[in-house]
């Protein structure tokens, strides 16, 4: 594994805790593995120099890309052979993958490689854009800010992290259903800080900047909110079984958002790479 500030950061930080809050009610052997699936996801495109080198990071993420596939029985054994990785922090994915193969059907392990490519393609966009050395339009930083958080790719170990039986893709893929993990994805995440350079450049005022930013969030959450609401009112018209796993799904999705502010408040390595979270909005 490669060496850099930020990985150092990243292994003095208590993900033990960080997996407690995000995944309460997860058994110990699932708890371990969608905590080393977000720890994975945080360090895989920070090995070394590629952060820096498209000419490195691009290949990389495509190994990254077919390692996965291989560790969730999605490659043909034509490819199977090709796509074994020999890099530390990719192979690092191999208990994780083997786990979710094991626990999920073919449309799941199908629904997570979809969010996994998402985030790999979003993050090289991230990636050019910085590079660039310009700051992005808020259309930019949405463009890629959804996939390149990687909160989608843990959203898609929710119903692993219950121990349940897979929803059906016309649940997941229904409006509302789409709108929570939309809005999970920027509350977990934690952009705070993100937006408000972007509002400032928009209206050249700190304080407009600021406070545009803490409308936008309690507009989000507050949706974040009625979008719950649907959901648990649909939940009293499906079977007793499809009603518990959309019940816990969404439960999910509120630990997600109230874990990931709890891990950063109570840890000093994200205090101090995120100052902005000291003083709350």
């Amino acid at each position: 594994m490669g060496h850099s500030a930020k990985l150092d950061a990243l292994k003095t930080a208590d993900f033990a805790y960080f997996g407690a809050t995000w995944w309460p009610q997860a058994t110990y052997d699932r708890l371990r593995i969608v905590t080393l699936l977000a720890v994975w996801a945080k360090i895989d495109m920070d090995d070394g120099s590629l952060w820096e080198d498209p000419e490195l990071s691009n290949p990389y993420r495509d190994e990254t890309r077919g390692h996965v596939q291989v560790c969730l029985g999605l490659a043909s054994d034509v490819h199977h052979a090709s796509t074994q990785s020999t890099n530390a922090t990719i192979r690092a994915f191999e208990s994780i993958g083997m786990a979710i193969r094991d626990a999920y059907t073919y449309e799941q392990r199908k629904r997570f490689m979809d969010h996994m490519e998402d985030f790999l393609e979003m993050s090289r966009l991230e990636q050019v854009l910085r590079l660039q050395g310009t700051i992005p339009s808020m259309e930019e930083f949405w463009s890629y800010r959804l996939g390149s958080s990687a909160v989608h790719v843990t959203l898609a170990v929710n119903e692993f992290a219950w121990d349940n039986e897979g929803l059906s893709s016309s649940v997941i893929e229904q409006g509302d259903m789409t709108l929570l993990w939309k809005y999970t994805n920027i509350i977990a995440r934690g952009s705070i800080g993100s937006i408000i350079p972007l509002k400032y450049i928009q209206s050249r005022n700190v304080q407009t900047a600021v406070d545009q930013t803490a409308l936008f969030l309690a507009e989000i959450v507050k949706a974040f909110e009625q979008t719950v609401e649907y959901l648990m009112k649909a939940e009293k018209q499906q079977s007793d079984e499809q009603a518990r796993k959309i019940g816990d799904f969404v439960r999910g999705c509120q630990f997600y958002c109230s874990g990931n502010l709890t891990w950063r408040y109570s840890n000093p390595i994200e205090m101090s790479l995120h100052p902005q979270l000291r003083t709350p909005m």
